[in-house]
């Protein structure tokens, strides 16, 4: 292929390319979108149906792709499943107990300096949910959909360590 949409990105097609030979499988998390936008722009245009494009993808990554967000919605069916929850879900399951966690990271944490701070949002001190401010009530969006409009201002739980164990003592 030789890019569909227009010129192609060398370095990105030495990558499609490296993949494709690797001879392993391709997982990705709700990636069906990102490979169509990689197929058009790296390697030729869109086929006329799904069905080529299906076709197309399996040759290239003949050991199979694997979509974990399909495996999780309509094969494992957990409760939630954006990645951090189901990440969370297995380190539970390996551990075998409940009273693992794992630390949470905050992409308030991520910024580098108060000058990327949009002006219009309230200065929140991220590690707030670990202090105990917010209340020990797990957010119903944030439970279902790994995110909350509300954010940090949110007065509700966002902890998905708490969220997993809340689901599989449900389960028991």
């Amino acid at each position: 292929g030789g890019g569909g949409g227009g010129a192609a990105d060398p370095p990105l097609q030495s990558l499609l390319a490296a993949l494709c030979s690797a001879g392993r499988p391709l997982v990705v998390h709700n990636g069906w979108a990102d490979l169509l936008f990689l197929y058009h722009a790296l390697f030729s245009v869109l086929p006329a149906t799904v069905e080529s494009f299906v076709a197309d993808v399996c040759a290239l990554f003949p050991a199979g792709v694997y979509d974990t967000k399909f495996i999780a919605d309509f094969v494992l069916r957990p409760p939630a499943s954006y990645l951090e929850y189901l990440y969370q879900h297995a380190l539970c399951n390996q551990a075998g107990q409940l009273s693992f966690r794992f630390p949470a990271l905050h992409p308030q944490l991520l910024l580098k300096s108060p000058v990327d701070t949009p002006t219009s949002e309230p200065t929140v001190d991220p590690t707030a949910a670990e202090k105990g401010s917010r209340s020990s009530t797990i957010c119903k969006k944030y439970e279902h959909h790994g995110h909350c409009p509300q954010g940090v201002r949110c007065a509700f739980s966002h902890d998905v360590h708490d969220i997993v164990q809340a689901h599989m003592r449900q389960a028991a």
